[in-house]
Protein backbone atom coordinates (compact mmCIF):
# COMPACT_ATOMS: atom_id res chain seq x y z
CA UNK A 1 0.00 0.00 0.00
CA UNK A 2 1.69 3.40 -1.16
CA UNK A 3 1.80 6.14 1.67
CA UNK A 4 0.26 9.43 1.38
CA UNK A 5 1.79 12.53 2.05
CA UNK A 6 -0.48 14.65 3.96
CA UNK A 7 1.12 17.84 2.19
CA UNK A 8 -0.96 16.69 -0.94
CA UNK A 9 -4.20 17.16 0.77
CA UNK A 10 -6.57 20.31 0.29
CA UNK A 11 -9.52 21.49 1.31
CA UNK A 12 -12.25 23.21 -0.73
CA UNK A 13 -15.74 25.02 -0.74
CA UNK A 14 -17.73 25.71 -3.14
CA UNK A 15 -15.30 24.23 -5.62
CA UNK A 16 -12.52 26.23 -4.85
CA UNK A 17 -9.16 25.46 -3.02
CA UNK A 18 -8.85 27.55 0.51
CA UNK A 19 -5.75 29.16 0.93
CA UNK A 20 -3.19 28.82 4.06
CA UNK A 21 -4.91 25.57 5.47
CA UNK A 22 -2.38 23.83 8.05
CA UNK A 23 -4.37 20.51 8.64
CA UNK A 24 -7.28 18.92 9.05
CA UNK A 25 -8.88 16.14 10.79
CA UNK A 26 -11.99 14.14 9.74
CA UNK A 27 -13.43 11.76 12.74
CA UNK A 28 -16.20 9.46 11.61
CA UNK A 29 -17.98 7.40 14.47
CA UNK A 30 -20.51 5.05 14.80
CA UNK A 31 -22.49 5.37 18.19
CA UNK A 32 -23.23 1.96 19.90
CA UNK A 33 -25.22 0.35 22.64
CA UNK A 34 -24.54 -2.73 24.50
CA UNK A 35 -26.57 -5.55 23.09
CA UNK A 36 -25.56 -8.44 25.96
CA UNK A 37 -28.43 -10.49 26.96
CA UNK A 38 -28.47 -12.41 30.26
CA UNK A 39 -26.48 -16.03 30.08
CA UNK A 40 -23.73 -14.52 27.35
CA UNK A 41 -20.68 -15.11 28.77
CA UNK A 42 -19.00 -12.49 25.83
CA UNK A 43 -20.18 -8.55 25.76
CA UNK A 44 -22.37 -8.10 22.83
CA UNK A 45 -22.77 -4.47 20.76
CA UNK A 46 -24.72 -2.98 18.09
CA UNK A 47 -24.17 0.28 16.33
CA UNK A 48 -27.40 2.58 16.10
CA UNK A 49 -26.24 5.16 14.16
CA UNK A 50 -23.09 7.23 12.36
CA UNK A 51 -22.15 10.86 12.88
CA UNK A 52 -19.05 12.85 11.66
CA UNK A 53 -17.29 16.09 12.70
CA UNK A 54 -14.16 17.75 11.68
CA UNK A 55 -11.44 20.40 12.13
CA UNK A 56 -9.60 22.82 10.25
CA UNK A 57 -6.31 24.68 11.13
CA UNK A 58 -4.38 27.46 8.92
CA UNK A 59 -3.32 30.84 8.53
CA UNK A 60 -5.44 33.35 8.48
CA UNK A 61 -4.81 35.23 4.94
CA UNK A 62 -7.35 38.37 4.26
CA UNK A 63 -6.89 38.26 0.90
CA UNK A 64 -8.31 34.50 0.49
CA UNK A 65 -11.97 34.84 -0.50
CA UNK A 66 -12.89 31.65 1.06
CA UNK A 67 -11.59 32.38 4.15
CA UNK A 68 -13.42 35.29 4.66
CA UNK A 69 -16.47 33.83 3.04
CA UNK A 70 -16.07 30.98 5.51
CA UNK A 71 -15.79 33.80 8.37
CA UNK A 72 -18.82 35.45 7.01
CA UNK A 73 -21.16 31.93 7.35
CA UNK A 74 -19.88 31.16 10.67
CA UNK A 75 -21.64 34.51 12.11
CA UNK A 76 -24.65 34.27 10.33
CA UNK A 77 -25.28 30.48 10.72
CA UNK A 78 -22.80 28.31 9.43
CA UNK A 79 -24.59 25.84 7.46
CA UNK A 80 -22.84 24.52 4.39
CA UNK A 81 -22.88 21.48 2.30
CA UNK A 82 -19.95 21.90 -0.23
CA UNK A 83 -16.91 21.65 1.69
CA UNK A 84 -14.35 18.75 0.75
CA UNK A 85 -11.90 17.07 2.31
CA UNK A 86 -9.53 16.01 -0.05
CA UNK A 87 -6.91 13.36 0.69
CA UNK A 88 -4.63 14.54 -2.16
CA UNK A 89 -5.54 16.96 -4.25
CA UNK A 90 -7.26 15.70 -7.54
CA UNK A 91 -8.07 12.40 -5.62
CA UNK A 92 -10.51 10.98 -3.06
CA UNK A 93 -12.66 13.20 -0.97
CA UNK A 94 -14.93 13.42 1.97
CA UNK A 95 -18.34 15.69 1.47
CA UNK A 96 -21.84 15.42 2.71
CA UNK A 97 -23.29 12.64 0.87
CA UNK A 98 -26.32 15.25 -0.57
CA UNK A 99 -26.64 12.35 -2.87
CA UNK A 100 -27.92 10.38 -0.05
CA UNK A 101 -29.87 12.86 2.10
CA UNK A 102 -31.20 16.08 0.55
CA UNK A 103 -30.04 17.99 3.69
CA UNK A 104 -26.87 17.06 4.07
CA UNK A 105 -24.61 19.69 5.96
CA UNK A 106 -21.58 21.23 7.95
CA UNK A 107 -22.62 23.22 10.38
CA UNK A 108 -19.68 25.41 11.30
CA UNK A 109 -19.70 24.53 15.50
CA UNK A 110 -16.72 27.20 16.22
CA UNK A 111 -14.57 29.42 14.49
CA UNK A 112 -11.41 31.05 16.08
CA UNK A 113 -8.28 33.10 15.34
CA UNK A 114 -5.50 32.48 17.38
CA UNK A 115 -3.29 35.85 18.13
CA UNK A 116 0.73 35.70 19.55
CA UNK A 117 2.55 38.97 19.25
CA UNK A 118 5.41 36.45 17.93
CA UNK A 119 3.62 34.63 15.97
CA UNK A 120 1.11 34.72 12.67
CA UNK A 121 -2.85 35.17 12.86
CA UNK A 122 -4.02 31.56 12.93
CA UNK A 123 -7.60 30.46 12.28
CA UNK A 124 -9.76 26.77 13.55
CA UNK A 125 -12.85 26.15 12.72
CA UNK A 126 -15.14 23.20 14.13
CA UNK A 127 -17.26 21.54 11.80
CA UNK A 128 -19.99 19.27 13.02
CA UNK A 129 -21.97 17.01 10.23
CA UNK A 130 -25.54 16.64 9.52
CA UNK A 131 -26.52 13.52 7.69
CA UNK A 132 -24.09 11.28 5.99
CA UNK A 133 -20.71 12.07 4.18
CA UNK A 134 -19.37 10.27 1.46
CA UNK A 135 -15.62 9.47 0.07
CA UNK A 136 -16.09 10.14 -3.63
CA UNK A 137 -12.79 8.15 -5.52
Amino acid sequence: MAVQLGKNAALYWNGTKMARINNFNLTVNGVTVDSTELGDDWESTKVVINNWAASVEGYFDLSDTQQNALHSKAISGGEITELQFYEAEGGAYWSPDTATDSEAMCIIESYNWVVDKSGILTFSMGVKGSGPILRTT
